[in-house]
């Protein structure tokens, strides 16, 4: 399920597109239609392009963040550990606990 589940991902990514599109040319030239291939082709190389381009990221990428403000170092929460926040304990008492473990290892 999780190969099924990062293949169908990887799909809708812009390269995956456009291998695709690459792939129907190659199928439309080996069938012999040339205009058609010469069609996806070229859709294939479009669509590369306007994905890689900066303004077409920009433009996406700011409608993607204009949500978001940014802040300042002072409104962003502190950071702990994942281990801290599962189990619900400040720094002190986590370094303790984990000294402990340390020296039972020794």
């Amino acid at each position: 399920m999780l190969v099924l589940t990062k293949f169908l991902t990887w799909l809708v990514s812009p390269l995956a597109i456009a291998m695709v599109l690459g792939l129907l040319a190659w199928l439309q030239a080996y069938r012999g239609r040339r205009r058609r291939a010469i069609l996806w082709l070229v859709l294939s190389a479009v669509w590369i392009l306007v994905w890689s381009s900066p303004l077409f990221f920009i433009w996406f990428g700011g409608t993607l963040e204009r949500e978001y403000p940014p802040l300042t170092a002072e409104e962003t929460p502190a950071a702990q550990t994942p281990e801290q926040e599962a189990k619900g304990m400040d720094d002190d008492e986590f370094y303790v606990i984990l000294n402990d473990i340390i020296k039972q290892k020794k």
